[in-house]
């Protein structure tokens, strides 16, 4: 026999127990709290602070203090204190509250009726503070059996919107309504954030396209015989093309180009006017013979019966003869031009004063020359000798013979000649029976048509000198010269560019650069030893003092090392003959951004910044980057990791505490928040309180530390609001903090905090910092990070490094995982002290308004190093 009912599980008397009224008014306590149940409100989480015998409450998700773990369950104020009461699947409950009565699953508490007025409603789908009635369903139906149905959409102001919104995966597209004016329009985006006008109306009827209309779906129609119509067709723009087209300011018809068309008025045209030329079947422009005009202005032209008239000068001109015959001849042996209807006249022949025909014989003189460019050349290039071909007698040349002579050395040259004397000179003939000297220099000799070098310099006077030797063995360019260029090849047992070269530097160059060339190919620069325990080094100086050397350094293999002072080296590396490389001293990365993806089979090394720590990381050629873990033997480090598709997570190193139903958030492709696995905490009844929260359970972690080496902490929290988002007054913080339990406050009130989120007036995300008093500092992270308004549309990563000791700083990086963009900065005000000890702290919250709300976490780790 069992103890109790089987349906409200009222404890039975037993047969012979002792102290049966115990029994029984048991029994009669729980009908007391089950019969005629009704309860004050669902929404609490905690006690109220001075309640009275006999208050009853559904307890909320994520209860705390003395109702911690009693969520969903009827707790009744007694004598004795909290007592409470689990239902079963179909109890019923009237809510005060929310003048409903509310009927449990199993699960949940859920409203099973309600009033004629209610602030929510959501047909198989989710109400909240904005969309106050929701429905998830393939169709709507709005009808009116008796007569017609209108739905009406009312805005308090003309400012405010009242529109038709259609969404694309919760992301708008289309907007039609009257938005933020009393005028109609209708709004198109692309991205759900940037819309464009597409139409607008204004409230007198006036129709505008500020986007245009595509020219394939335009035409007008005849308003009272829609089978009349005119299309506009744009096909002869090029493409990318934007043409205007101005009215005039007057009335009238539209000119074509094509067809045949009667115009009634004057036409002015501002530029000359064009006709195709005149072929066997149609003229080039027609004049239809007509009256001659009783008033025509300068520039009419008309024709008549009689002929073709102009208006010019302020008189008429006839531009032609009759209309038909011969008005006409001309006569050629007598030059007779003769009219219809004037007097003759005899053309004249031209003459050297005037112009008039040509006279046969001219024109046989001119076919008589010879056609060509040479025959019909100008006088000069006739004339000129450069131009003739052949031969021609000496004779015919005007002075040639006589100038000639005057050129070729005479006896009395010779003469001359020889009567000069003189050391180190050469003569030349400057004019008859004359020759005049140019001594060579005192270095240079002459002598049995040699030219000997003796010691000395030549000097050009511009380039610089060269000196020569005593014995004339050695050539020096001064360092006055310029360029100069040795043809073919030279040996030289030293060579000094702008610099003097000695046994040891056999080849000395100043300058501020030196080219080495191989105009036709390649070109190797080659440093040779003698043999292995010698140097064939390149060495890098300073003020003459060596400082960086690299080569072959006393052996085979490849070494670069560095002096502080020209004597003492360190060895950087070494690179032996089988390509082994050695690294002597610890390598020292700068911290960049994400390099290039390298090739197939290769795996670059770089240094990263998360929030101010430096850490190394890689890249592989899938572009997957991975930050290199620390060693989990030597640091100390916790961590939360949800299984995903379940309540399930493996926490270890750290307790949590949450706040909220821990709920299942199965994966799917929808977007980046369905994809990574996690958990999500939900408040899913509407409070004007509901608040959300997940953070470490005992506060272990200082900004910086009182000793050198203490203290300090890398904290990095993924994360992602999940439902209430809409919700205008939401607030939200996820970093670190002192707080020992989440409600539903400002951020920037709280104390001993540090981390991102936003107030319920911020329109972007915030960093928030505070110590333990005022209120907090607000860093805007800009348009980049806007607050969310979807649910379940938003990840974020919030990466926190304070380094061990006394000197306190807390570097931060903000990443918004699905746009990629990034807020990285420092900060040392304003931060909890060196002796307040912080924990993992995050919440989400309605901010006063009843909404439903909710998070997901999807990891969280901690790291220290002791």
């Amino acid at each position: 026999m069992s103890d109790q009912t089987a349906i409200l599980s009222l404890p039975l008397i037993m047969p012979s127990q002792a102290q049966k009224h115990v029994t029984h008014n048991e029994a009669l306590r729980l009908l007391d709290v089950a019969v005629q149940l009704a309860v004050t409100n669902r929404t609490r989480t905690f006690p109220p602070a001075n309640p009275t015998v006999g208050e009853r409450y559904i307890i909320s998700d994520g209860a705390e203090g003395a109702w911690a773990g009693k969520s969903a369950q009827v707790a009744v104020f007694t004598a004795d204190g909290w007592d409470y009461v689990a239902p079963k699947p179909g109890w019923q409950a009237y809510i005060t509250a929310e003048d409903g009565v509310a009927v449990f699953n199993g699960a949940a508490w859920s409203i099973a009726g309600m009033s004629s007025v209610v602030s929510q409603l959501g047909i198989n789908a989710t109400a909240d503070a904005t969309n106050r009635l929701t429905i998830s369903a393939p169709a709507t139906l709005l009808n009116h059996d008796g007569a017609g149905h209108q739905l009406k959409i009312n805005k308090t102001a003309p400012a405010e919107s009242a529109s038709l919104i259609f969404q694309t995966g919760f992301s708008g597209r289309a907007e039609i309504g009257t938005m933020g004016s009393d005028g109609f329009s209708l709004k198109v985006s692309g991205d759900g954030v940037s819309f464009a006008t597409a139409l607008s109306a204004t409230s007198s009827g006036q129709l505008s396209l500020p986007g245009g209309v595509l020219a394939n779906g335009f035409s007008l129609r005849d308003g009272s015989d829609p089978t009349k119509s005119a299309s506009f067709n744009l096909s002869g723009l090029t493409s990318g093309t934007n043409r205007s087209y101005s009215l005039p300011n007057t009335s009238g018809e539209l000119a074509l180009l094509s067809g045949v068309q009667t115009f009634t008025g004057a036409k002015i045209f501002a530029a000359k006017i064009g006709t195709a030329a005149s072929t066997s079947g149609s003229a080039g422009i027609n004049l239809a013979p007509g009256v001659a005009p009783t008033a025509p202005l300068d520039g009419d032209l008309w024709v008549t019966t009689t002929g073709v008239f102009a208006r010019v000068a302020g008189a008429n001109v006839q531009l032609d003869g009759a209309v038909g015959g011969t008005d006409l001849s001309y006569t050629a042996a007598s030059r007779l031009l003769a009219s219809s209807s004037g007097a003759d006249v005899v053309l004249p022949l031209a003459d050297a004063g005037n112009a008039g025909l040509m006279a046969a014989g001219d024109f046989s003189k001119l076919t008589g020359i010879a056609s060509g460019a040479t025959a019909n050349s100008t006088d000069a290039a006739l004339l000129s000798r450069s131009n003739h071909t052949g031969s021609q007698p000496q004779s015919t040349v005007t002075n040639l013979v006589a100038d000639l002579a005057n050129k070729q050395p005479l006896d009395g040259d010779l003469t001359a000649l020889a009567a000069v004397t003189g050391t180190n000179t050469i003569y030349y003939r400057s004019g008859i029976e004359t020759w005049s000297p140019v001594a060579i220099g005192a270095n240079l000799s002459f002598a049995g048509g040699t030219l000997s070098s003796t010691g000395g310099a030549v000097s050009d006077g511009d380039k610089g000198d060269v000196v020569v030797s005593a014995n004339g063995a050695t050539w020096t360019v001064e360092s006055a010269s310029g360029n100069f260029l040795v043809a073919g090849s030279a040996n030289a047992q030293m060579l000094g560019l702008n610099a003097t070269p000695s046994p040891t530097r056999r080849l000395a160059v100043s300058a501020s650069e030196t080219l080495l060339a191989h105009e036709g190919g390649s070109h190797s620069l080659l440093i040779n030893k003698s043999g292995g325990a010698s140097d064939a080094v390149l060495q890098l100086q300073s003020a003459g003092t060596a400082r960086a050397e690299l080569g072959l350094i006393g052996s085979n293999a490849f070494t670069l090392r560095a002096s502080p002072d020209g004597s003492a080296w360190n060895e950087g590396l070494t690179m032996a003959s089988d390509g082994g490389l050695t690294i002597v001293h610890p390598l020292t990365f700068p911290a960049q951004s994400t390099p290039a993806t390298p090739v197939a089979g290769n795996m670059a090394l770089f240094a990263r910044s998360v929030a101010g720590r430096m850490l190394p990381a890689v890249i592989g050629p899938s572009g997957l980057d991975t930050t290199i873990q620390a060693l989990l033997a030597t640091n100390r480090v916790g961590m939360f990791m949800p299984n995903g598709n379940s309540t399930t997570a493996t926490s270890f190193g750290i307790a949590y505490s949450t706040l909220g139903t821990g709920t299942t958030h199965n994966f799917a492709t929808t977007n980046r928040y369905a994809r990574m696995r996690g958990l999500e905490y939900l408040v899913t009844t509407a409070a004007t309180s509901a608040v959300v929260g997940f953070r470490g359970a005992a506060a272990q972690w200082t900004v910086g530390g009182s000793n050198p080496g203490d203290g300090g902490f890398t904290s990095i929290l993924r994360w992602g609001p999940a439902t209430g988002v809409a919700t205008a007054t939401n607030r939200a913080f996820a970093g670190m903090g002192s707080t020992s339990a989440s409600t539903d406050v400002q951020p920037s009130s709280l104390l001993n905090i540090i981390g991102m989120g936003w107030d319920s007036a911020d329109a972007n995300i915030q960093m928030i910092h505070n110590d333990g008093s005022g209120t907090a500092t607000k860093i805007d992270l800009g348009s980049s990070f806007p607050v969310p308004i979807t649910d379940r549309s938003a990840v974020y990563e919030i990466a926190l490094f304070s380094p061990p000791g006394p000197s306190q700083s807390v570097g931060y990086r903000v990443t918004d995982l699905l746009s990629g963009a990034q807020a990285n900065g420092t900060i040392t005000t304003d931060i909890p002290t060196l002796g307040t000890a912080i924990t993992p702290h995050s919440y989400y919250s309605v901010g006063g308004t009843s909404s439903v709300i909710g998070m997901k976490i999807f990891s969280h780790y901690i790291e220290t190093d002791y």
